[in-house]
């Protein structure tokens, strides 16, 4: 909480860099019958480099190394939305979908705890998906899982807000079920202290730097084996396996995508 506040204009650019590996599902053509057979596979650990739109209205760019999965280009353009329309990019030219922006910098998220608390309680569909249109949550899907889901979003959605973190991480410390692990490794190694929320079939761990607090990244563990699931042949979904390793290295403002700070 003590650590500066960084502001940005809308036309400038949060420049965020991060370590992920993500858990990605993919069909097999080879499978017979009527079952489907999918094979689940991690990307490998990708440094990323994003500069995103401070108002969401500008074209950004998003830098992988050695390559995102499906792409040969090591970085690719991050499109803005401009009046209610989204570019779909250079594979597909000329084409657009219909958007709402979603800003890089967001000045409106709560710096005080009860009015975090309500944020991330809220109910689901009560105000827009920071992850855009889709759907944020299935609707059996407990109020606490909710609430600490949400906890990691505000954190991707306010890097340049320590009074914003601080405010869910105190949420996060009341949410039952939350325990604390005492060691815990992020995505590039770096060890620090984390809080853990287990639910269904998976278990969450938000890191922190076990000196200043300072949040380090999320790591999401399947701790139930998923393999053949009705209907489905699954591949890769053990007990064990992440299915998410994100960690933050570094968050700033800067004027134009590509420019380093």
């Amino acid at each position: 909480a003590a650590a500066p506040e960084l502001t940005a204009r809308p036309d400038q650019f949060v420049f965020v860099e991060s370590v992920e590996n993500r858990l990605i599902l993919r069909a097999d053509d080879r499978g017979s019958g009527a079952k489907r057979r999918v094979i689940a596979e991690l990307t490998g650990r990708i440094r990323l480099q994003r500069w995103l739109s401070a108002d969401g209205t500008r074209d950004g760019l998003v830098r992988g190394d050695p390559t995102l999965p499906g792409r040969r280009d090591r970085s690719f353009p991050e499109p803005g939305c401009r009046d209610g329309r989204q570019a779909l990019g250079p594979d597909a030219p000329g084409e657009s979908v219909a958007c709402t922006p979603q800003p890089a910098y967001r000045s409106d998220l709560p710096t005080t705890t009860e009015g975090m608390r309500r944020y991330l309680y809220r109910p689901i569909g009560e105000t827009p998906s920071m992850t855009g249109p889709m759907p944020e949550f299935a609707a059996d899907v407990p109020a606490d899982l909710r609430a600490m889901v949400r906890v990691a979003e505000v954190v991707r959605a306010a890097p340049l807000s320590p009074a914003v973190q601080a405010a869910a991480f105190r949420v996060a410390a009341t949410i039952p079920g939350v325990t604390v692990v005492r060691r815990a490794t992020d995505a590039t190694g770096r060890t620090g202290i984390a809080v853990r929320l287990a639910w269904a079939d998976s278990r969450t761990d938000l890191i922190f730097d076990a000196e200043t607090y300072a949040y380090l990244g999320t790591n999401s563990v399947l701790t139930t084996d998923l393999n053949g699931l009705k209907g489905i042949e699954t591949r890769g979904l053990a007990a064990g396996r992440p299915s998410l390793e994100e960690a933050v290295l570094r968050a700033a403002v800067v004027d134009r995508p590509g420019q380093l700070p």
